[in-house]
């Protein structure tokens, strides 16, 4: 999906079809917090499922809001800076310059786990920022790391670097997850991470999107 995309601190898009009561409940309780939207634009699929852009398109209306509103200085706040959403961006006659987002290549180092960890090596203050870890490119370093840290830590995470939040993670305490990650997520194009447990507590950062920039919320605690 596209998920949510965010016009100014106030007005929401989203598919109609997730209009479920529950998360029109939980968007009216966060706007009564003061940290969520408070317009919601359902727009019909029309034939083009879980893909909210599209449906954007054909609402000729809301378009030339999106429009006027960036064209007035305002960011539009995407889901992520895909080409999905660069293409959609196009269709609209806009650009990059008119979302919260930087260009793909630079937000790509961002959304990549592997690239994000090379690039906290070689900036003083953030080498010890992730977890002890290994940048693995083929399978022989691999299992070569996930033995090293199997053998001197209480569990292993490995990751797919390119994958979204816990998709294409494996956790384990035995060698059993190593052949688990293998089968199911090893991509030779992108690497993986093996990273030695480290005790914590996972939680997710939330900010809010304005004309002024991104102002912290709060932070909200994950379950998996």
């Amino acid at each position: 999906a596209d998920r949510a995309t965010l016009f100014g601190s106030s007005a929401c898009v989203l598919l109609a079809d997730d209009s479920r009561p529950d998360l029109s409940l939980y968007l009216q309780w966060l706007s009564g917090e003061g940290i969520g939207p408070t317009q919601i634009h359902w727009v019909e699929p029309n034939g083009v499922p879980d893909r909210l852009y599209p449906a954007i398109v054909q609402d000729r209306m809301l378009c030339e809001r999106l429009i006027a509103y960036a064209r007035r200085g305002g960011k539009i706040d995407l889901f992520s800076p895909s080409i999905v959403a660069g293409n959609f961006l196009a269709s609209l006659g806009l650009g990059w310059e008119h979302t919260t987002f930087p260009t793909p290549d630079a937000a790509s180092v961002a959304d990549d786990k592997l690239k994000l960890r090379r690039l906290a090596v070689g900036v003083q203050g953030l080498e010890s920022v992730f977890p002890q870890h290994r940048l693995c490119q083929n399978t022989t370093a691999l299992k070569r790391a996930f033995h090293s840290f199997l053998d001197t830590h209480d569990g292993v995470v490995i990751k797919d670097s390119c994958s979204v939040s816990t998709d294409g993670m494996v956790f384990t305490r035995d060698a059993s997850g190593l052949d688990d990650f293998i089968d199911h997520f090893w991509n030779p194009l992108h690497g993986a991470i093996v990273e030695a447990l480290h005790p914590h507590l996972p939680v997710s950062a939330v900010w809010d999107m304005t004309d002024k920039g991104p102002r912290f919320m709060y932070v909200s605690l994950q379950f998996m």
